[in-house]
């Protein structure tokens, strides 16, 4: 267990978790004009961030850093 396969994880659902946003982004499934729409992208982006911290401090107590 090292920080390595934590920077892996998220780059790559990182990647995922963008082609998420832009593919229906670019098709027009949802709009930033629409109330609606921009609040589920804030929280879905807020949600990501505040796991990887969260993520990121669990593993960094597991390897004995915190």
């Amino acid at each position: 267990m090292n920080i390595g396969s934590l920077v892996y994880q998220f780059l790559v659902g990182g990647i995922i978790f963008a082609f998420g946003f832009i593919i229906p982004w670019r098709s027009g499934d949802y709009s930033w004009s629409k109330r609606d729409d921009r609040l589920t992208v804030i929280y879905m982006v807020f949600g990501f961030f505040l796991y990887l911290v969260l993520q990121t401090l669990w593993h960094l107590s597991a390897l004995g850093t915190i």
